[in-house]
């Protein structure tokens, strides 16, 4: 029997010992990242970034499409990248727009230019883009 307890305490304190460290709670959470008004930064899709000593936050949603000339291959066109973004205010509604390396590199919204500056990484004929993996240079200004 008390073999028998003794295995069990154990197995309870080996148990405990490797959950580790509890979640992180709420008041924990990581801080957005800020990036500078008029500086250009990068984001994955998912991520956001606060603007610098603005009400504001931008979101990097997904690519919705790639159909840019891969680095390997000759084109006629050279093809573009497009991607949803969106743009949180407090106390406004969240508006969600499209970018892409073409023709639709800028647009305002809220006050706020918004340019696309460019997408990586470069398509290869032989690579598949894993959506995670897509990097957005943007700029922010007024």
């Amino acid at each position: 029997m008390r073999s028998r307890i003794g295995a069990i305490l154990i197995l309870a304190v080996a148990l405990r010992c490797s959950h580790g460290a509890p979640p992180p709670s709420a008041a924990q959470a990581p801080e957005i990242p800020e990036a500078a008004l008029g500086a250009p930064f990068v984001l994955r899709p998912g991520e956001s970034s606060k603007i610098r000593e603005e009400p504001v936050t931008l979101v990097f949603e997904q690519i919705l499409s790639d159909n840019r000339c891969a680095v390997d291959v000759q084109c006629v066109i050279a093809g573009e990248a497009r991607g949803s973004f969106r743009l949180e205010k407090p106390g406004t509604l969240s508006i969600s727009f499209g970018l892409d390396t073409g023709e639709d590199r800028e647009v305002t919204v809220n006050g706020y230019t918004i340019r696309l500056r460019s997408v990586s990484p470069a398509p290869r004929s032989t690579v598949r883009i894993d959506p995670r993996d897509y990097i957005a240079e943007i700029v922010v200004s007024r």
